[in-house]
């Protein structure tokens, strides 16, 4: 019975290499050499066909041969992790089943070297994910489906919820003099706010922070400061604080993955 990784996976997984012979032909034998000596060290897991073990230079034959001597060797005695990364979703799809099927304890992916941004690194997992089946987080299932709403998005939907947020908070707080009422019903048809950060405790000072910390991408900081609004201002930005939350919790969702499948 295979060894599946969860994230209460601990110990020490060796990044196994691929020998090959002089001619540069794989050396299956060294394979079962090279697991006996890994194995005589106590390791808890196996990791194939990673950086290490040269996959970018095998053939899609050769990493299920490289995979299949290994998994006989180890022949259920620790847990074997196995790369399968691939330029498109098939062949490392193909690989995945293949080596679950072997007895692998679960596989790890990496994105290509075309992958760049959070929202390119994001939707490459996610993709892998909804290939791979359903054996991976709820939510990262979900987020697979619906996609997951971009920083952008978030940063200019923001100043729209802030001021519907402020005009909340301002008309349930309207002050006692009537200077500050007129301040306050100005403040409601202008939709006047602080633009840059500001400190204090009144909704304009927290949405100006808020805003400061999501312009620089900083969403746990953003959500930090929204939860300080009273409560009306809160319920006049629920939408957007939801897709917030949907954002923030897929990526965090993803990282844990990552910190599953890549050790």
């Amino acid at each position: 019975m295979a060894h599946l990784i969860s994230p209460q996976t601990r110990g020490v997984f060796i990044i196994a290499a691929t020998p090959f012979t002089d001619a540069g032909e794989v050396d299956y034998e060294s394979i079962d050499t090279l697991t006996d000596f890994y194995m005589s060290f106590g390791i808890d897991g196996l990791t194939i066909l990673g950086i290490m073990g040269e996959a970018q230079k095998l053939s899609a034959e050769e990493s299920l041969a490289v995979m299949r001597r290994y998994m006989a060797r180890v022949a259920g005695r620790i847990p074997v992790i196995v790369g399968v990364s691939a330029p498109a979703y098939d062949p490392m799809v193909s690989l995945a089943r293949e080596s679950m099927q072997a007895g692998a304890a679960g596989v790890m992916i990496a994105p290509p070297a075309t992958v760049k941004t959070d929202e390119q690194f994001f939707n490459f997992f996610a993709g892998a994910c909804r290939a791979l089946g359903p054996d991976v987080p709820p939510l990262l299932s979900q987020a697979a489906e619906t996609g997951v709403p971009s920083l952008a998005t978030l940063q200019d939907s923001f100043a729209e919820a802030a001021r519907a947020a402020l005009e909340a908070a301002l008309r349930a707080d309207m002050g006692d003099s009537w200077t500050d009422r007129a301040m306050s019903f100005f403040r409601t048809q202008t939709g006047a706010r602080s633009l840059t950060p500001r400190e204090g405790s009144d909704p304009d000072a927290i949405l100006s922070r808020a805003e400061a910390a999501l312009a620089k991408g900083d969403l746990v900081t953003t959500l930090a400061e929204l939860d300080s609004l009273p409560e009306v201002a809160r319920t006049a930005m629920a939408d957007w604080r939801s897709t917030a939350d949907q954002r923030l919790s897929a990526i965090t969702a993803l990282r844990e993955l990552a910190d599953t499948i890549g050790g």
